[in-house]
């Protein structure tokens, strides 16, 4: 671990926990940060206007090669509250259906879900996860409880938060229901590998058939 910590610029009197809200940057990735930015210095008009698009083309071939997808399937964000936004935006959804997650889910996300259901007439439900958590299984059980017919039968959809707990359930009965599936991160029911080609679209989107 505490080679770990070298690799970044933390204050080493600081015992540092939140990267999930505003993360240090290792020092190798700041080194080639700063490359870019100086680079972009030398030439603003130049980079901007005349190099900048064919850049984050190559950007997204190198990082579609690395995660197994088309360059044309990645889309740059500005962090995934704003990727998980525009998904959960264009997801077909209105009175009847009903969007799945849990009383641990992240706070930007749950206030998307909440306004998008008072928008659009869709049911929110917060399914509520005992703590301390006694047991994985007891956990999965708890979650695919608030799965209903409205999740199943007619085409509806849900959301799969892992509260930082989830494990990988895609193999659960509930995990054949439902539309659309989307988290954000891997270890929610239907993600497979990162690596995958089912990795697809910012926001880890997957589409099922019913």
């Amino acid at each position: 671990m505490n080679s770990l910590k070298k690799q970044f610029l933390l204050d080493r009197n600081v015992v540092f926990l939140n990267h999930g809200s505003f993360g240090a940057t290792p020092k190798p990735v700041f080194r080639e940060y700063q490359r870019w930015q100086r680079e972009l210095e030398k030439q603003p008009v130049e980079f901007l206007g005349r190099r900048f698009t064919q850049l984050m083309a190559d950007s997204r071939a190198a990082l579609g090669k690395y995660l197994g997808t088309q360059a044309d399937n990645l889309v740059y964000t500005q962090n995934v509250t704003v990727s998980l936004n525009i998904v959960a935006r264009s997801l077909e959804l209105g009175p009847g259906d009903e969007v799945l997650s849990t009383d641990h889910e992240y706070g930007a996300i749950d206030r998307t879900w909440r306004f998008l259901s008072r928008e659009r007439g869709f049911r929110y439900v917060n399914q509520k996860i005992s703590t301390p958590i006694k047991s994985e299984e007891n956990l999965i059980e708890e979650f695919w409880r608030g799965v209903t017919p409205h999740t199943r039968h007619r085409d509806k959809s849900y959301h799969v938060s892992d509260s930082n707990y989830l494990p990988d359930q895609r193999n659960h009965p509930a995990c054949t229901r439902g539309r659309y599936y989307h988290s954000d991160r891997w270890r929610a029911c239907p993600w497979s590998d990162p690596t995958s080609s089912r990795f697809t679209r910012s926001g880890f989107l997957r589409r099922q058939s019913s």
